[in-house]
């Protein structure tokens, strides 16, 4: 199995750390990482992304039991909430007003709307997604009706 440090030469080669040129020959020193340069964001994190812009790191629920608890008994929302599949949603339980917005199956945004604490959205037809932010996030991310958005995974 060898030493632990040594799961680093399985890694891309993005996220390997710099060794030292008289340290990377012997397998008993464990080699230095150095944070400069290094990149070591990986694809835990999803983004959401338009027109090249990365607009927030999201939380995707795709579960029943996901989908059903959303955002109840939560204080506030960092980033955004996507909801997979899905086609309206309701505030009811919710502490804080949100942003909505609804997309059909190739990431277009159909519909953009605020709603309040306690209320019930009617459904969209052919949205697939659901993207839910605070209040105002939207209109800080210039997030618009007819936006193409996605959903990346990788490294920008």
């Amino acid at each position: 199995a060898g030493p632990p440090w040594s799961r680093h030469s399985q890694l891309p080669l993005r996220l390997q750390p710099e060794v030292p040129e008289n340290l990377g020959s012997s397998p008993h020193v464990r080699p230095r990482r150095r944070c400069v340069g290094l990149s070591w964001h990986t694809s835990d994190v999803p983004w959401l992304v338009s027109d090249s812009r990365v607009l927030a790191s999201v939380e995707i629920l795709h579960t029943r039991r996901e989908l059903r608890r959303g955002l109840i008994g939560r204080d506030h929302l960092q980033g955004a909430l996507v909801l997979q599949p899905c086609s309206w949603v309701h505030t009811l339980g919710m502490k804080f007003a949100i942003d909505v917005a609804y997309l059909d199956a190739d990431g277009c945004v159909l519909k953009v709307t605020r709603m309040s604490p306690y209320r019930i959205g009617r459904p969209v037809r052919h949205c697939r997604t659901v993207i839910e932010a605070e209040a105002g996030a939207f209109d800080r991310w210039g997030l618009l009706t007819g936006d193409l958005v996605e959903l990346r995974t990788d490294d920008l």
